[in-house]
Parts: structure tokens; sequence; C-alpha cells
């Protein structure tokens, strides 16, 4: 593999310090700002989730309303409104749309209701309803939603009534709206402590998991810092410890599923991270704080960087090489999220909304 063969030179040679601006600044696809938004009845304080269809050719914004009830709000690639059209939910939670730009599965009511929606057709409608009263599935909050090679998988919790469960996992939902255990991670804590968070593999051949400490803490003890522990768990064979720190978040796949990337913490310190599935090698890609990398197309991530006063910065970073490009983003706060193919991102905040495009590649 030439990345193992890239990581491994980066390895030997060293690695960045932190993540130092290019020539110039990566420019956006298109922004809709505050007026934008508003002209076409969307309030930025109001939006749950920002998705977006390959390539780009379709960003679709989801709208919650208190009292009122819950939008997707469509615009095409070029920034222009396309359409609007009402979710039967009354509290939309986020959602997912496929690569063609032609579907969406949706959850709403704090993880009790499924939704499908077409954006062709301009209408939304129910799908699953979770009701304690007799079996069935419930998304965990805040919900998780990853691409499965079936379609979006939910986690979250079956079970036979409100008092008893069945099964702990990541739930495919299928058109007749009957969920479907695709990875169970019941029982998982009393092996590994508790878990912070579940990380499927792309093809869903193992999990990566983010755990304490086995065993509960005595709230009596002298504070301590705590510890938190990165694990692989194959479907087939015996999980391995892969890392340790004192907080690990943000882990992400890259597409292939045979390294990971994730933010580790100690003190004040922080460093992006590597780390290759099949050798255990890990790179330090860079040293800083930062938060929610992204894998994009190319062998790019999109990441946050967070300076000593908290403004935060979103870069692109070629990996494991370590080149750099700020976004141009026109606010300070922003979250942010990719297509299916990883070559587009949607970017979103207070200020508005951002596109940005990416060559595509291996």
């Amino acid at each position: 593999m030439v990345l193992a063969a890239l990581a491994g030179g980066l390895a030997m040679s060293g690695r960045t310090a932190g993540l130092a601006a290019g020539p110039a600044s990566t420019k956006p696809a298109f922004t809709v700002g505050l007026d934008g938004l508003r002209k076409n009845g969307i309030n930025p304080a109001l939006i749950v989730a920002v998705h977006i269809s390959d390539g780009g050719k379709l960003v679709v914004v989801a709208e919650h309303r208190p009292g009122k009830g819950s939008y997707l709000h469509v615009f095409d690639g070029g920034g222009s409104y396309l359409y609007g059209f009402p979710v039967p939910s009354p509290q939309l939670v986020d959602f997912y749309i496929d690569a063609a730009g032609e579907s969406a599965f949706l959850i709403g009511s704090l993880g009790t209701r499924f939704y499908s929606a077409s954006l062709k057709s301009k209408r939304a409608e129910l799908v699953f309803s979770s009701l304690p009263d007799r079996p069935g599935f419930r998304a965990l909050t805040p919900v998780t939603i990853v691409q499965s090679p079936e379609g979006p998988a939910v986690y979250g919790l079956f079970y036979k009534n409100e008092k008893v469960s069945r099964d702990l996992g990541f739930a495919l939902i299928d058109e007749l709206g009957k969920p479907r255990n695709l990875m169970s991670t019941l029982g998982w804590e009393s092996r590994f402590g508790r878990v912070v968070s579940y990380v499927p593999q792309p093809e869903f051949e193992g999990i990566l998991l983010v755990h304490a400490d086995k065993g509960p803490a005595d709230v009596k003890a002298p504070k301590a810092p705590q510890t938190r522990r990165l694990s692989y768990a194959p479907k087939k064979g015996e999980p391995k410890e892969l890392d340790s720190a004192e907080d690990i978040f943000g882990v992400t796949w890259a597409p292939d599923g045979r390294s990971a990337y994730y933010v580790r913490r100690k003190g004040k310190a922080g460093q992006l991270m590597m780390r290759l599935l099949s050798s255990g090698q890990s790179v330090v890609l860079a040293d800083g704080r930062y938060f929610a990398p992204k894998l994009l197309a190319n062998r790019r991530m999109v990441v946050s960087k967070f300076d000593d006063k908290a403004q935060q910065t979103v870069w692109t970073l070629e990996v494991p090489a370590g080149a750099a490009q700020q976004l141009d983003i026109p606010g300070p706060t922003a979250f942010y999220s990719s297509d299916p193919s990883g070559t587009a991102i949607a970017a979103w905040g207070p200020w508005g909304i951002s596109t940005f495009r990416f060559p595509s590649g291996s």
C-alpha cells in the first residue's frame, strides 16, 4: 500500500508540529449567508444538520421549528434554493441522504421514529415508530448514523418491552420498517469497561471502541486523570488495544477500513493521530487542539483546530504528508459533513452554509 509506505516514511522522518496555511486558503464552491437563508424561510439557529449528495450536486438542510415541526430544504450545487417540504416529525434529530441525492433516511423524536423521504417527489413518511408496549428498536442519543454495505445503520437498543432489553447494536431499518441488527455490542461493556463510542468499519468487519478503564469508578477517591483506551474488535478473533490517553475522541475510519484516525489528549496537549490496522503502527500527523477529523477522497482529511483563545478554524490536511490548507469559512463556529464519495463537504454555522469540493482519487 502506498499509504502504508508513506506513513512509514513519515514516522521515520518525524512529524508535523501543527497546521500552517498554504499559499492560499480553499475557497468555497458557494456560500449562502444569513440573508439568503432567511429569504428562503430558514432560521440558521434552528438548523439540525446539513448533508450533501455525491460531488456536491445537492445540499439538503434539515430544520426543526419548535411547535411547528421539521422541514427539509434543498439547494443545488451552485447555492440556488430549489424547494422545501415538511417532515412529519415533531423533532428531527439527524438524517442521511444517498449518494445520488434522491432519497433521505431521517430520525426524529429522540430516536424513536424513523422516516423515509423522496427528494424527487418532495414527500416524507413515517416507516417505523418505537413503542414501549411491543418489541421494537430505539436509537440511542446522541444519534449515530453510519453507512453499511446495505444502507444507513443506526446505533441503538432492541427491546422486548419497556423494561426488558433484547440486544444492542447497529440496526438496518428495511423498507417495511423492520429493524435488523448488523453488529451486536451486547455485553461489551462488561468486557471492556464503560464504552464511550463505537465506530464500525466501513464493511462492518470489525469495530473501534473508545472505552474507560474496566470497572466502576470510585466517586470518593481523589480525582485523578482519567484514561481512555482505543481498542479494535474484529468480527472474528480477539480484540486488541491500540492506544490509551487521558482522552481519545473524533475516531473515524479511512474509506478502505485499513487505517483509523483520531485525536488523543494528555493534559492540554493534543495530537492528531493515524493508526495502521494491519501493523499497529501509529503516526502523529500534527500536534495541537484538534477536533472531528473526517476523511475525504484523494488522501485528504478535514479537521477543526482550536487556538489558545478557543477560536475555531477548519483545515484540509493531506494524509499522511501533512500539507495543510485552511478553509475559507466566514464564521468562527462551524460544523461539517461530507458527501458519500468524500469529494465535497458542507460546512454550516450561525453565519450560514458553505460547500467545498475536492479532487477525486484513490
